[in-house]
C-alpha cells in the first residue's frame, strides 16, 4: 500500500473547516469525508480558531516590546548608544538608518 504524499492545506481552506465546525450544522465526522482530511486536524484548526479570535479584533500580543537602544547596540557593535539621553540615542538612530530616496 503506497502513502500519499503530504499535503499542505491553505489558510483559506482551514478557515472555512473550522468555522463550520464551530458552526456545527454538520458532524465533525461529516466534515472529515467532505473536505478529506482527518478529523483531528479540524478539532486542532477548531481549537487554534477559538483560541486566536480576540487577536483579530486587537486582542493583546504575546511579544515584548523592544528596546530600540539595545537594538541598536547589539547591530552596530558599539555601546555608546546605550546613553542615559533617550531623545538623542533615537535621534542618532533616525540618522543612521533613515532612507533616503
Amino acid at each position: 500500500m503506497a502513502r500519499r504524499p503530504r499535503r499542505t492545506h491553505s489558510p483559506k481552506l482551514k478557515a472555512k473547516v473550522a468555522l463550520a465546525a464551530i458552526v456545527g450544522d454538520k458532524t465533525i465526522a461529516e466534515l472529515a469525508a467532505l473536505h478529506d482530511v482527518h478529523p483531528n486536524q479540524i478539532t486542532e484548526w477548531k481549537r487554534r480558531l477559538v483560541d486566536r479570535a480576540a487577536d483579530v479584533f486587537g486582542g493583546e500580543s504575546n511579544t515584548p516590546p523592544v528596546d530600540l537602544q539595545i537594538l541598536l547596540a547589539k547591530i552596530v557593535g558599539y555601546p555608546r548608544f546605550l546613553s542615559k539621553n533617550s531623545a538623542r540615542t533615537i535621534y542618532m538612530m533616525d540618522c543612521m538608518f533613515r532612507v533616503r530616496i
